[in-house]
């Protein structure tokens, strides 16, 4: 095909170039062909067509054309190149960002596309462009740029074969150099075909990440919640990277774990710059403070911890009632743990308290009997935490499915079993309502809901008074009751306990025990049986028996007694019933009664007949006494003694329920009692004093007021004041500034006395008020004697005793009371009158200042200072209230209250109650009880009769019968009364007569009359006179005596006047009355009564319902009418008239008829459409107006009248008539359907604001009544109106200053117009003239001015002002007119163009229409301000322009400065150099020059860096870089140019700096201005030394030497390197370990960049390039540690290698060399010299590679010890056999002492040995060898039976030595017994030795001075000797 192909392009070829010559561009010419001719044609194809080594085809048609045919023929011909080609698969390679020092590989295909084999060459050809580190400056590495293409990137293979059609992966490896960015280019050469390029492109970084927070507070919450909170992470870095959370919980979002934080999601992917929000929930364990964290690892980076905090709390309560906590030994230990807690903070606090505090206050005491609140929460809170964590384990142990069905969270608490409070009632009754009061207070931090179950209590005899709870707030209590009531029960006997439990709302559930013990009642007699002695009827004997009542419960009892009323025997037994018990208890009681008897002799004693005036007869009657004991006699009516002595025994109290007074017995012809005589004489001597008391004198009131607070205050040691006595102290003291004010008042009072008075009243007033006063403060009271009687009386004064008491004794004015039943007035008075302060032991008298009511606080003040002196410490009595200082009683009485302040203790006595009163209001309030009663009585009485029939056959049958029984009760009640009543009445008749007929006896002399009374009764039956005559027959007198009688029989009648009561039409809500008259003409009383009342309704009343009329007068009775709902009336009331006495009943009947009706106005007010109950007016500009329209409707029944009114609604309101109209504002409005239209205009004449007000009124009148009508109603009607101003804001206000602008430039500033009101405005600005701002002409006014600016600017003002923009100087102002919306804003655009260097100025004139006219009536005043400057820049400030570096005058100071300053640069003024600090091959260092411009306006600076004039052949760029290379600085600011200096090798550079301003952009710049200054640096590179170890093996290299170790065993020996360099310096750590059985571990104060994770890398961690990595700064050092574990029986031996970044020279290996060896046996902390055995040279053989072994292992060095002192070291002996007891021996070698020396060591046991080592000779030891004797022996008893031995266990005892001379007992010596080796058995052939070596040094102090020293004198000496000089 190939050939073929070639041929063809020849063909081709030939023929282009035979048919189409070179250069000509004609068609070919035409050939001939004769018949049968042939033709052949050469064609050629030219490879070469095309240039390259591409493979390429080609295709043409050569077309064959006949001259005279159209026919055409073609041949294709086509054409191919074929050259060794590759196809690739992509033609960049993008790695994307890695981790720093990782490596990234990525595969490209390749395939051969020719048809021959391609053989081809690749590598990275072009160096890679570092493209720098990305983050901070200061920290990129030294290989940021400029690395190699072999250091960043690499391909394989690098060459290799393909055959046609074959593939072939190239794999490109990127390694990740720290913070690199780099690209390059690969290049594939093709052996005769093309070369590729590649585009290669990686970068590396370090992980970055960000938390927004690491501590999640979640404050205070319910225990029971989930508490939830996020977290957001965030990928700051390039690199994507896993998340996880460490020890994640495995329970789900919707129940996680107690105590367990739960993170969703736990793990993750974030790609860089993504964000994964952490939703973190948390439930917490237990109740209380909580802490708890959780890690968060992101990829390979330390752990960070995310810490939770806060506190979980529940709702609880506490009861104020004991806990039962006795017999729980758990709760009691508790309780003892808590209260010595308590015990040692109270001492600690104690302890710490210092002062007078601690000195005079007594420690509170402790009282066990109760716990406190702290010890009961703190009580719970363990017992729940316990509890809790029990559930949490149980759910935790159980199975899953288990663990799903337990209670929730929620439950576990409720469950918790807690202390229970005990209800004691104690031993309870049988009988009764026994209660108990419980205090609940809420001690959580929420508010707490409880509820009381107390259907739990049915039939339990219990019961509460309280069943929930809601939301009770912290700390509140709430108190409810528990009733005990055992009958209902049937409660038994003995102890009865039940559990209430009070279920908390999320809290745990509160038990209640409540506990009583049922008693039954009972007594015990002291005596069963009394005898009373014989006694005399109407004496009383007294005989005692006791009742017993052993129960704690009260017991009940009562009983019955029988007196002697006559001679004989009594013997009774007296049952004494106890309530609510069935046990009765008999009384037997027995005696006699002697009754007094007389004889009279004759029994009938007759005189005989006696005439008239005879001398009369007599006749003798014998009186004889039969019984065995005197007896007295006399007569009733006339012993004068006997009738003194009742009315002495009747004045007396004390008399029991049946009127007996328990006297004395007295015999016979005795008196009274002395007692009873004295008394009755002492209240006749007061009744006789008060009589003769004149109320104008003074008594004791004051006087016992007085003695009363001197009791007060001396019973309980206080000090006794007066105000007046204190005030006047103060102001004869004058000591403190109170009481110099009130000198001062006093004496201008004094001064102003003589004159009138400043109130205007007369002298003869202030007479009359000092009268007044004065008998105001004297006057007693009837009552005050008796209350100072029982205030002084012990019992009251007992009562207060023990307690520190601030009292007052407070005594009213007589006047006082008196004046409040007349003015109502209590404690307020008439100003005292003005006089003088003359208190005892005062110098107030002596200053001669006078009285004046003093201000309050100046009052209060003065008090205030006395209650702080030292008498007033044990309290203080005030003598009363009254005080010439004060306004009034009540205005002293509160002074002293603010004086006194918040004392705990304050008492007001009061003199003027005393018992008597207090049994006086007792008395009337049981009358008034009484009396209420009586008329409820009367009251269902009346509702009784007045019942109708048909309202009683309505009722039910039972009621009826009720109803029946009280009305015959109520009927016999007042039979009875009328009975009572007519004894009453002839008892008083009979006692009347006697005492007349005894007066006429006293008249007669000594003749006495019988009285009898006789009872005389008239019925008239017909109505006149009725006469009849009573004949009375005389036994022995013939003659008769006649009666006459006589009786007027009466008819009972009543007059009603009228009979017709006719109300008028009654307006609604109003009332009247009419007047009913009863006329009685008859001479007796009349009863009425009113029945039927109830059918009228409640709308009537009568002021009389019944009643009496007397004989012959009138009764006039009101019936009123109130309308209060429309009605018509038309009814019957009944009158019922019967006589007084209700003899004969109802006798009659009349019917009067009640008419009335009651109408009301339907007056409609209909408003605007769309007015919903208000008429809105909006809001309008002042002098606007606006209307609204009213429609009135008359839909009533009667013609009606209105008038509107306004009324103000407010303080700003008042002048409504100005702002509105009313259009008709009164008027007529008839019964027709046509409504009446009423206009209401708003004219606002200033701002005003109405929102929703009822200021219309709308009056309905009454036109009939009077004129111009009566007001029935008003109607408010509620408006809305707004009038406005407008109101604007100017942003900025007053001023815009545009600033400073370079000249000939232009600046576009603006100002804000702000419509802040509530309606539109016009705006128009305009230039202000000269003189625009003076004040207007005299002549226009104010009005004038007002109405132009509301109305705004005149017309022809804006056509002349108004123009599109407004041009003023430098500005130009647009727009400079408009209109602005409400709430919107205008920006006002000021263009200003900078002109000639200079301030400008331009004043303006705002005009905003219908604005408060006060404001710039001629228009708002604004400024325009603006400067005009030319640009430049500082050049001659070097302090500026190089801030932040060092600046040196002369350069013999740089290699100084410049080693000091290791991050800053200098700059050298003489040189005018600036000097970079020492710098790392490969990095970079930056200096930052500071660009200040101090002008106002900002300019431009061009900056360069160029070539220094003594090396112009250099190339700067490459080496020192300029950012920016243009610079804008603001005006009065500053920037800064940064220059990079990046060495390439290590030498020293220079270049220059310049900075010039900008010519293009600054043209009016007045002169150049230029910067230069030369640039030095030089380029360093970092240098590590390794310190140790400091043994070298043959080669040089570091060698550590581990010693040789058991299996299993570990050494750790030290590697310390130091950057020895002048950079810091970065170390890469490399472990070659094939056996690993070397690790590497820094140190804490050593920090790595990064290090492996533990001594083995775990599976999951991801593989580290290096085993460490380091920065060291300059001469920093870094301490590590290299661990050798022994792993196997053989020599083992490592690799370090250690590379410096940016150093391939300062690489170095060191040697890790060690030994493992199997033994049962080891010496262990060998506590040598790590130094000086690293120290130690080895032979010369032993150095050799492959016989070098690991060190002697037992080598232990004491170091350095002194003569004579001991030193010590300790070291472990190990048996590590399992089953082998070893015993070994120290042989002894002196110096050594070695302890123990002897012991056994047990299977795998271990034993300190200590070895000392003191010698009293200087001696050396080098690996002295000491050896140790070792035996594998058995035991005689089982080995766990043999107790561990060595020569160090023995006994010690105490032994007798010699006696001391005189001593009587001997000395005592303490002695030790070693203990005996345990029994054992060495076994054979197991001995063995061995060896330590010990190395010490024993010398002594010596001290060393140089020769230079030795002459010179000390400096002490040289200071004691100067010492007397000074």
């Amino acid at each position: 095909m190939a050939s073929s192909a070639f041929l063809m392009y020849r063909a081709l070829t030939a023929f282009e170039e035979e048919l189409v010559p070179h250069g000509r561009t004609e068609a070919p010419l035409p050939m001939k062909l004769e018949a049968g001719q042939e033709l052949q044609l050469c064609i050629s194809f030219n490879p070469a067509h095309a240039e390259g080594l591409h493979s390429w085809q080609v295709e043409q048609a050569l077309r064959i054309q006949f001259l005279e045919h159209p026919h055409q023929e073609q041949v294709l011909l086509r054409g191919e190149v074929c050259c060794p080609n590759l196809h690739f698969q992509s033609m960049a390679v993008d790695f994307g960002c890695i981790l720093n020092a990782a490596q990234e590989e990525r595969a490209c295909g390749q395939r051969s596309a020719s048809a021959g084999s391609s053989s081809g060459h690749g590598g990275v050809e072009e160096p890679a462009q570092a493209l720098g580190a990305v983050g901070d400056p200061a920290q990129e590495p030294a290989d940021a740029q400029d690395c190699l293409e072999a250091e960043v990137f690499d391909v394989l293979p690098l060459y290799g074969l393909l055959q046609p059609g074959q593939s072939q992966q190239v794999t490109f490896s990127f390694f990740g150099h720290p913070n690199v960015v780099a690209c390059a280019r690969a290049l594939c050469r093709v052996q005769g075909g093309p070369s590729y390029e590649l585009r290669l492109r990686g970068e590396a970084s370090l992980l970055s990440y960000h938390l927004d927070t690491t501590e999640l507070d979640f404050g205070l919450q319910l225990w029971d919640s989930l508490l939830e909170a996020e977290v957001t992470l965030q990928n700051s870095g390039k690199l994507p990277f896993t998340f996880v959370v460490l020890s994640p919980g495995t329970a789900t979002a919707r129940s996680p774990l107690p105590g367990v934080p739960l993170v969703v999601p736990s793990t993750g992917c974030l790609e860089a710059g993504q964000q994964q929000v952490l939703k973190v929930s948390y439930l917490p364990e237990v109740p209380g403070l909580f802490c708890k964290a959780f890690q968060l690892q992101v990829g390979h980076l330390q752990p960070e911890e995310i810490c939770l905090r806060g506190e979980g709390s529940f709702p609880r309560i506490c009861l104020h009632l004991p806990r039962n906590i006795q017999g729980n030994k758990r709760w009691e230990q508790i309780l003892r743990e808590l209260r010595g807690e308590l015990a040692q903070d109270k001492e600690r606090e104690r302890a710490d308290v210092l002062g007078e505090a601690a000195a005079t206050e007594p420690p509170p005491a402790d009282s066990d009997a109760t716990l406190d609140t702290g010890l009961q929460v703190q009580l719970e809170d363990i017992l729940l935490k316990e509890h809790i964590l029990e559930q949490q384990a149980a759910v935790a142990c159980s199975a899953p499915e288990e663990a799903a069905l337990r209670l929730p969270a929620r439950r576990r608490l409720l469950e918790a079993e807690l202390p229970e409070y005990i209800l004691d009632f104690g031993c309870v009754g049988l009988g009764g309502i026994h209660r108990r009061s419980v205090k609940v207070t809420s001690l959580g931090h929420f508010p707490v809901s409880f509820q009381v179950p107390g259907q739990l209590l049915c039939g339990t005899g219990f019961s509460v008074e309280l069943e929930r709870v809601e939301q009770l707030p912290c700390s509140q209590s709430r108190s409810f009751t528990v009733c005990l009531e055992p009958q209902s029960a049937r409660l038994p006997l003995g102890q009865a306990a039940l559990l209430l439990p009070i279920q908390v709302t999320g809290g745990p559930t509160v038990r209640l025990l409540l506990r009583a013990r049922g008693v039954v009642p009972s007594l015990c007699l002291s005596r069963a049986r009394l005898e009373f002695s014989p006694l005399q009827c109407g004496q009383c004997q007294e005989e005692t028996t006791r009742l017993y009542n052993q129960l704690p419960v009260p017991c009940q009892w009562f009983l019955s007694r029988e007196e002697p009323a006559q001679k004989k025997l009594y013997r009774s037994t007296l049952k004494i019933h106890i309530c609510h018990s069935s046990q009765h208890l008999q009384l037997l009681v027995s005696g006699s009664g002697l009754e007094p008897r007389l004889e009279f002799q004759p029994e009938v004693l007759e005189l005989g007949p006696v005439l008239p005036s005879s001398p009369g007869a007599q006749g003798t009657v014998v009186v004889k006494n039969p019984c065995s004991f005197p007896i007295e006699f006399y007569s009733l009516e006339y012993d004068l003694q006997y009738l003194a002595e009742e009315q002495i025994l009747r004045a007396l109290e004390g008399f029991d329920c049946r009127s007996t007074l328990l006297l004395p017995p007295r015999a016979p012809g005795e008196q009274l009692p002395p007692e009873l005589l004295q008394l009755s004489r002492g209240q006749k001597r007061l009744q006789d004093q008060q009589a003769k008391a004149k109320p104008e004198q003074p008594t004791a009131q004051d006087e016992g007021k007085t003695s009363a607070a001197a009791a007060l205050a001396k019973h309980y040691g206080a000090a006794c004041l007066s105000l007046d006595a204190v005030v006047s102290e103060a102001v004869a003291a004058g000591s403190s500034a109170a009481g110099r004010r009130a000198r001062e008042l006093c004496s201008a009072g004094s001064q102003q006395s003589p004159q009138q008075p400043q109130d205007g009243r007369s002298p003869g007033w202030r007479r009359y008020s000092k009268a007044r006063l004065s008998r105001s403060l004297s006057q007693p009271s009837s009552g005050d004697r008796g209350r100072q009687h029982s205030l002084s009386s012990p019992g009251q004064a007992r009562a207060g005793a023990g307690q520190r008491k601030m009292s007052v004794v407070r005594q009213l004015a007589a006047e006082s009371s008196g004046s409040q039943g007349s003015s109502g007035s209590p404690l307020v008075s008439a100003p005292p009158a003005q006089l003088r302060l003359s208190p005892r032991g005062s110098g107030v008298a002596e200053l001669g200042l006078g009285s004046c009511v003093l201000p309050q606080e100046l009052l209060v003040a003065i008090l205030s200072e006395r209650l702080q002196l030292r008498d007033c410490c044990q309290g203080v009595v005030f003598d009363g209230l009254q005080s010439l200082c004060a306004g009034s009683t009540l205005s002293a009485l509160l002074c002293l209250l603010q004086a006194v302040g918040n004392r705990p203790h304050i008492y007001f006595v009061n003199l003027l109650q005393d018992y008597g009163s207090w049994q006086a209001r007792q008395a009337a309030a049981e009358e008034r009880a009484g009396r209420e009663q009586e008329a409820a009585a009367r009251r269902e009485e009346a509702l009784l009769w007045e019942l109708g029939e048909e309202e009683f056959a309505a009722l039910p049958q039972q009621q009826q019968a009720q109803l029946e029984s009280r009305i015959r009760q109520l009927q016999r009640q007042r039979k009875q009364r009328l009975q009572l009543a007519r004894e009453q009445q002839e008892q008083q008749q009979r006692c009347k007569e006697a005492e007349e007929l005894e007066q006429q006896g006293k008249g007669r002399g000594k003749r006495s009359l019988v009285r009898q009374e006789l009872s005389v009764w008239a019925y008239p039956t017909a109505v006149g006179l009725v006469e009849d005559s009573l004949i009375c027959r005389i036994k022995d007198n013939p003659e008769p005596v006649v009666f006459q009688l006589c009786c007027q029989g009466v008819q009972v009648k009543l007059e009603v006047s009228p009979r017709q009561l006719h109300f008028a039409r009654v307006l609604l809500h109003r009332e009247q009355s009419r007047m009913l008259l009863l006329r009685n003409s008859c001479p007796l009383p009349v009863a009425w009564r009113l029945s039927g009342l109830e059918s009228l309704g409640q709308s009537f009343w009568v002021s009389q319902s019944q009643g009496t009329v007397g004989p012959r007068s009138e009764l006039a009775v009101q019936l009123c009418f109130r309308a209060s709902k429309p009605l018509s009336v038309e009814k019957k009331i009944r009158l019922e008239v019967s006589d007084a006495e209700n003899v004969q009943g109802v006798v009659q009947v009349e019917n009067i008829q009640v008419l009335a009706e009651a109408y009301e106005v339907a007056l409609n007010i209909t408003l605007p459409e769309g007015a919903e109950g208000c008429l809105d007016f909006g809001v309008l500009n002042v002098l606007g107006s606006a209307k609204q329209v009213l429609t009135l409707r008359n839909q009533g029944q009667c013609k009606l009248a209105y008038r509107f009114r306004l009324r103000p609604a407010g303080p700003s309101t008042q002048d409504l008539a100005s702002h509105f109209t009313v259009q008709p504002q009164q008027g007529l409005l008839p019964l027709s359907e046509r409504p009446v239209a009423v206009q209401l205009l708003f004219h606002p004449q200033r701002e005003l604001s109405i929102e929703d007000k009822a200021v219309l009124l709308c009056q309905v009148l009454e036109p009939s009544l009077r004129a111009g009508g009566e007001p029935m109603a008003s109607i408010p009607v509620r408006l809305s109106a707004r009038a406005v101003l407008s109101q604007y804001s100017i942003s900025p206000a007053a001023l815009l200053d545009c600033g400073a602008m370079a000249s000939g430039t232009r600046r576009a500033c603006s100002f804000l117009l702000h419509n802040t009101g509530l309606l539109p405005f016009q705006f128009l600005i305009c230039r202000a003239e000269q003189g625009a701002a003076e004040p207007t002409e005299k002549g226009k006014s104010s009005q004038a001015q007002r109405r132009q600016s509301l109305e705004g600017t005149s017309a022809a003002a804006r056509l002349s002002c108004r123009q599109a923009g407004l041009t003023l100087g430098m500005f130009t102002v647009s727009p400079a007119f408009g209109c602005i919306l409400a709430g919107e804003q205008q920006l006002v655009r000021v263009d200003c163009a900078a002109g000639p260097p200079g301030p400008c100025q331009e004043q303006l004139l705002i005009d905003i229409s219908h604005r408060d006219p006060r404001d710039n009536p001629l228009g708002i005043p604004y400024t325009l301000l603006a400067e005009s400057c030319l640009p430049a820049f500082v050049v001659d400030d070097i302090e500026a322009i190089f801030e932040g570096h060092q600046i040196c005058s002369s350069s013999n100071l740089c290699p100084g400065l410049q080693r000091g300053q290791e991050q800053q640069g200098v700059f050298l003024t003489d040189q005018r150099k600036f000097l970079f600090p020492d710098v790392l091959v490969g990095q970079r260092a930056t200096a930052r020059f500071s660009i200040c411009n101090r002008n106002r306006v900002p300019c431009d600076v061009l900056l360069s860096i160029k070539a220094s004039p003594r090396k112009l052949k250099s190339r700067p760029g490459q080496v020192f870089q300029v950012d920016p290379a243009q610079l804008c600085v603001p005006s009065c600011s500053q920037a800064f140019a940064t220059v990079t200096f990046s060495p390439q090798k290590v030498q020293r550079y220079q270049c220059t700096f310049e900075a010039c301003l900008d010519a293009q952009r600054s043209p009016a710049a007045g002169r150049a201005q230029s910067l230069s200054f030369e640039v030095s640096g030089e380029g360093k590179v970092p240098e590590v030394r390794v310190l140790r170890p400091a043994r070298r093996d043959r080669r040089g290299n570091p060698l550590l030497l581990f010693r040789k170790l058991p299996l299993g065993a570990w050494e750790k020996l030290p590697l310390v390197l130091q950057n020895s360099g002048p950079v810091p310096a970065q170390v890469l750590l490399d472990l070659l370990d094939e056996e690993g059985a070397f690790f590497l571990k820094a140190r804490p104060s050593t920090k790595c960049l990064y290090q492996a994770v533990g001594m083995e890398d775990s599976a999951g961690e991801e593989r580290k390039l290096h085993t460490a990595s380091l920065l060291l700064q300059c001469g920093q050092a870094a301490e590590l540690e290299v661990l050798f574990r022994a792993s196997l029986p053989q020599r083992l031996e490592g690799k370090l290698q250690l590379a410096v970044l940016d150093n391939p020279a300062g690489a170095s290996t060191i040697r890790l060399l060690g030994a493992g060896c199997q033994e049962d046996f080891s010496l262990d902390n060998i506590q040598g010299l790590v130094a000086d055995r690293e120290e130690e040279n080895l032979p010369e053989s032993s150095l050799e590679e492959d016989s070098l072994e690991a060190a002697p292992g037992h080598h232990n060095q004491f170091g350095a010890c002194a003569l004579g002192t001991p030193c010590s070291v300790t070291f472990s002996l190990t048996n590590r056999s399992r089953e082998q007891a070893l015993r070994f021996q120290w042989l002894p070698e002196a110096p050594f002492h070695f302890c123990p020396q002897v012991g056994h060591l047990h299977a795998g046991c271990a034993k300190d040995v200590t070895v000392t080592l003191q010698s009293a000779v200087e001696v050396t030891f080098q690996r002295h060898p000491v050896r140790c004797l070792l035996s594998k022996i058995c035991f005689q008893l089982p080995p766990e039976e043999v107790p561990d031995w060595d020569d160090r266990l023995g006994t010690l005892k105490w032994v007798d030595t010699t006696r001391a001379p005189g001593a009587s007992w001997p000395l005592k010596k303490k002695v030790l017994e070693p203990e005996a080796e345990p029994a054992h058995t060495v076994l054979e052939g197991s001995s063995r030795e061995v060896q330590l070596l010990l190395s010490a040094v024993v010398t002594g102090a010596e001290l060393q001075l140089p020769p230079e020293e030795l002459g010179k004198p000390s400096s002490a000496s040289n200071s004691e000797d100067k010492a007397p000089q000074g």
